[in-house]
């Protein structure tokens, strides 16, 4: 009869070993697998991490301006005469709003996925550089604030110029109500008058 009391807990015992085996067994497994997912996660990962970190292979290339297409692609004509379409990244597209046709222009581009010509930098070469930043305008002379600033009327009223070198002596010949022509420039916020005559 001890015997037969042994028995069941003895075969209990023996199931539960057999099952904590096989327990154990899928839980290596299961952490295999997913070791093995980690691993390839972490090598897309590596691979995603490269694509990124690869430098933008831009092109560069003198043109000229013809126009603004729409606002987000410009027309040039290269050197060889061919007339070409580009698109405009961001940063570009602020650049554009200054350019003037036939302004030489020196592009940074890139072709993406679609097989799209995309400017991402645009620089003004050569008499262009310093000329297309002058801006014309016409007025009525208030007067003269400081020896370097005049107040001068314009379409969008009463404005403050800074004057160059050469602009100081042409405004001594102008009189309180002139209307005058002139040219100026506008860096940060101030304005810098280079020549002014009387219309």
């Amino acid at each position: 009869m001890k015997k037969m009391m042994i028995l069941p807990f003895l075969l209990i015992g023996m199931i539960a070993t057999l099952v904590g085996c096989g327990t154990t067994d899928d839980t290596s497994n299961t952490n295999n697998a997913s070791n093995t997912n980690s691993e390839e996660v972490q090598a897309d990962d590596n691979d995603t991490t490269d694509t990124e970190q690869q430098p933008v292979d831009l092109k560069v290339k003198s043109v000229t301006y013809i126009g603004q297409v729409d606002p987000h692609t410009i027309e040039v004509k290269t050197e060889d005469g061919k007339t070409e379409n580009y698109q405009l990244s961001e940063e570009a597209r602020s650049q554009v709003e200054s350019l003037q046709e036939n302004a030489k222009l020196e592009i940074s581009y890139l072709e993406n996925d679609e097989g799209q010509l995309v400017i991402e930098k645009i620089e003004k070469t050569g008499d262009q550089a310093a000329q297309s930043d002058m801006i014309e305008s016409t007025g009525t002379y208030i007067g003269q604030v400081d020896p370097h600033t005049v107040e001068i009327e314009t379409a969008e009223g009463n404005e403050r110029f800074q004057l160059s070198d050469e602009a100081r002596t042409m405004v001594e010949d102008l009189n309180e109500n002139d209307n005058v022509s002139f040219t100026y420039e506008e860096q940060e916020e101030v304005k810098t008058i280079s020549s002014i005559k009387k219309q």
